[in-house]
């Protein structure tokens, strides 16, 4: 049997990058295949410089490992933008979560782990999101 397509989100990324239980978690699903949208990797870049105060090379070497670990980055196209403001008025999430939900699933995922958006929530199109420090 086929490995389901998993997307990863941003809040997954970060948490990979501490320490603790939720750390565990991100960090075993890092071990196992997923996807990840450049949008996630450029909104992790941020926190890490912004919030977390990482200097830019270890940044760097952090993005490097995630984009070593996916099994595929996925770009922005322009269809994208336009599914992304859909999705982000018909269910009143933010654009940029939006957006990562509409690359996701042009792109065939068919689930969506993250801790900012509504555990099980079924998309459109199939994909579920997954809280993985819910389960």
């Amino acid at each position: 049997m086929p490995a389901l397509k998993v997307c990863l989100d941003t809040n997954i990324l970060i948490y990979a990058l501490g320490e603790g239980t939720k750390a565990d978690v991100a960090q075993a699903l890092l071990q196992e295949p997923f996807l990840v949208s450049v949008q996630a990797l450029n909104e992790c870049i941020n926190v890490c410089r912004r919030k977390l105060g990482l200097d830019w090379p270890d940044i760097r070497l952090a993005v490097e490992q995630f984009e070593t670990l996916a099994q595929r980055i996925l770009p922005i196209e322009p269809v994208d933008t336009s599914e992304a403001m859909q999705l982000a008025m018909d269910h009143r999430i933010s654009f940029y979560d939006a957006l990562m939900l509409a690359v996701a699933l042009r792109s065939g995922c068919e689930s969506f782990y993250s801790e900012d958006l509504q555990h099980g929530w079924q998309l459109a199109g199939g994909m579920r999101v997954i809280d993985p420090f819910r389960l």
